[in-house]
Order: C-alpha cells, then sequence, then structure tokens
C-alpha cells in the first residue's frame, strides 16, 4: 500500500540525509587541516578548496533528499 512505500522511502531518506551530512562535516574538518598544513602551497590550498566544494555537495544532496521526500508524499496523496 502507499503507507508503506511512504515508511520505506522516509526510512531510505534518513539514512541519505544522515550519511551525506557525515561525510559533509568529514570533508569540512579535513579541508580545514589541509588549510592548515597548506603552508602557502598552492597545490593543497586547491585541494581544500576541491575539499570544500565537496562538502557543500554532499549538503546539497541531503537537503535535495529531505524535499524529494516530501515530494513524493504530496505525489502518493
Amino acid at each position: 500500500s502507499t503507507g508503506d512505500v511512504t515508511k520505506i522511502l522516509k526510512k531510505i531518506v534518513d539514512w541519505t540525509y544522515t550519511i551525506f551530512f557525515i561525510v559533509a562535516a568529514f570533508f569540512i574538518i579535513l579541508a580545514a587541516f589541509t588549510y592548515l598544513t597548506a603552508a602557502e602551497n598552492a597545490e593543497n590550498i586547491q585541494k581544500a578548496h576541491k575539499q570544500i566544494i565537496y562538502a557543500v555537495i554532499a549538503i546539497a544532496i541531503a537537503l535535495l533528499s529531505y524535499s524529494f521526500d516530501v515530494i513524493i508524499k504530496d505525489f502518493l496523496k
């Protein structure tokens, strides 16, 4: 039934949301460490920039997964 589908979808979205925020936090910490140890090394600074971009992408995917859940629930009603 639709109730079962929405429950399963909700669990999947919750896990996706959590995992992507954990990944984002990891990339932010890694980028901070890279910045601290860069010592004006342009290559390491670029690496830290990329890690921050990855963190932003992970946060965007987490937020999209949550909104996807709401869209599907509205569609199934």
